[in-house]
């Protein structure tokens, strides 16, 4: 992904303009970086299947990058008069991070809302007792 591409991908690519494309670039392989280093072989595999397409690998990849670059100062709230709004607190925190939706999209699933493997006891005996 470039930052040319970037700016493609989203109406709100003027929100690109304060920032300098060296830092544009940075963030970009950041959010690449982590991807790969998170998920690389299953990636690779649903990209050479088809199943994630190159188009939507670089859109997740925007995605991410996005959040990070919208609200650089972190700020989660603001208010003028009557009207105001407020961010999550991730989103506003500026950290980079992959929503349920990008997991989806980048590796088939969201780890997070899978179940979890439980411990099963084999003994009458409860522990501490």
């Amino acid at each position: 992904m470039t930052v040319s591409q970037l700016r493609a991908m989203h109406e709100s690519a003027d929100e690109l303009d304060e920032f300098t494309n060296e830092y544009l670039v940075g963030k970009i392989q950041t959010v690449i970086d982590k991807a790969q280093g998170r998920w690389g072989d299953r990636i690779a595999a649903r990209l050479a299947s088809g199943h994630l397409t190159a188009h939507l690998y670089a859109e997740t990849i925007g995605e991410a990058v996005f959040r990070v670059v919208r609200n650089p100062d972190g700020f989660r709230r603001e208010n003028e008069g009557n009207y105001g709004y407020e961010r999550s607190a991730v989103v506003a925190g500026g950290w980079l991070f992959f929503s349920s939706e990008n997991m989806i999209d980048l590796i088939g699933y969201d780890p997070g809302a899978t179940s979890k493997i439980g411990t099963a006891r084999t003994s009458r005996y409860r522990g501490g007792v």
